[in-house]
């Protein structure tokens, strides 16, 4: 990982998984997700800006959200290396989307339409 990507630092995120601990694991997932926090807070990205990612890259934003709910909300949560990496990487993948982001097409549109609906539909029941 390259420390200055996005004028980020990610050696909080480093020394976290070089512990090789769960504890270790959990602080990484933790010291990403504040930088991808303050990434969205530096470049003001809202939700409706952030709206692209979600059709793009839904199972990978699905899955780290879960995740770090998990880890923040249930007691004794444990978590492995290989899920470690994975948030990470999609956190890691999401930032570089957001760095290249482009404005959604009609498709991505549609698409995102019928998520919000089948969604919608899911809470009903």
């Amino acid at each position: 990982m390259d420390k200055n990507y996005l004028n980020l630092d990610w050696s909080p995120v480093e020394k976290a998984l070089s512990e090789g601990t769960f504890s270790g694991y959990k602080i990484a997932i933790i010291e990403t997700h504040k930088l991808f926090a303050n990434l969205l807070e530096k470049a003001a990205i809202d939700d409706e800006r952030l709206l692209p990612l979600v059709v793009r890259l839904p199972k990978a934003i699905e899955y780290t959200k879960n995740m770090y709910r998990k880890l923040i909300e249930e007691s004794g949560f444990e978590i492995s290396r290989e899920d470690t990496k994975e948030i990470i990487g999609n956190y890691w993948q999401i930032m570089e989307a957001l760095d290249q982001m482009t404005p959604l097409t009609y498709k991505d549109k549609l698409k995102l339409k019928y998520q919000l609906f089948k969604n919608r539909k899911k809470k009903e029941f």
